[in-house]
């Protein structure tokens, strides 16, 4: 009897595994939801400066 004691659940190949997956999982969500914010940040960033642009040129062609 005294064989069958052990770490419960951390030692393991399978357990191993089982937690790797689902960290792997999260970081992978986690780097998805930055890239998307990232994305999302650009995008409002090229269209403020496209709109200021547009806004400075309509004031030059005013001022003409």
């Amino acid at each position: 009897m005294g064989g069958e004691i052990g770490i419960i659940g951390g030692a393991d190949t399978p357990t191993f595994l089982f937690i790797l997956e689902k960290f792997l999982l999260n970081a992978v969500i986690a780097v998805l939801i930055a890239i998307a914010i990232a994305s999302a940040a650009m995008l409002c960033i090229l269209l403020f400066r496209r709109r200021k642009k547009r806004d400075e040129n309509k004031k030059d062609r005013r001022k003409r």
